[in-house]
């Protein structure tokens, strides 16, 4: 699997706009290529970074989490 492939950066953006419909909006952007990908709720970006992290997870073998042992869940949401 190639650097590429196997990891994913973002620049991430949100915001709420005045008078209009209630919620959060975001607009992600990749810092390489400068593809931007917008979304009108925090639901449709969670969705859309769970597609991303399925096409970037490898096989799972048994036994293994997939996370690397420096960064557990833990260790990134204190």
């Amino acid at each position: 699997m190639s650097l590429r492939t196997s990891y994913r950066s973002f620049l991430l953006r949100l915001w709420r706009r005045e008078g209009g419909p209630e919620g959060l909006h975001a607009l992600l952007e990749d810092p390489v290529t400068g593809e931007r990908v917008g979304f009108s709720s925090l639901q449709a970006l969670m969705t859309y970074l769970e597609h991303v992290g399925e096409e970037l997870a490898p096989p799972q073998e048994k036994g293994q989490s997939g996370v690397p042992p420096d960064e557990t869940e833990a260790d990134l949401f204190p």
